[in-house]
């Protein structure tokens, strides 16, 4: 019988060679080598801004001014002062509006 450190739900079999890193998915090891390699394979269609991760393309938004998440205090803000809106007037733990969902 072998005993398992973590839960099976919890196992890390894939790990980077580089730093030794261990991930659940192979996917995320291919991932996570790109801080590595210094890799962006992902870029911004309309700048042509590169990222590491395709969740760093939500930096579309801002040339499309989409802004699903919202606090509701922020409605009056120009457009220009709405990405500084959370470190001026911190969030208080109620829920964001969804909008356009």
């Amino acid at each position: 019988l072998v005993v398992s450190e973590q839960p099976p739900s919890r196992e890390k079999p894939f790990r980077c060679l580089e730093c030794g890193k261990s991930f659940r998915k192979c996917s995320s090891v291919i991932q996570h080598q790109h801080i590595h390699t210094g890799a962006q394979p992902y870029s911004c269609r309309e700048c042509e801004k590169s990222f590491q991760t395709s969740s760093h393309l939500r930096h579309e938004q801002t040339h499309t001014g989409e802004r699903p998440f919202c606090c509701t205090e922020g409605e009056g803000l120009k457009p220009e002062q709405q990405p500084h809106h959370p470190p001026v007037h911190p969030h208080r733990g109620e829920a964001l509006q969804v909008w356009g969902v």
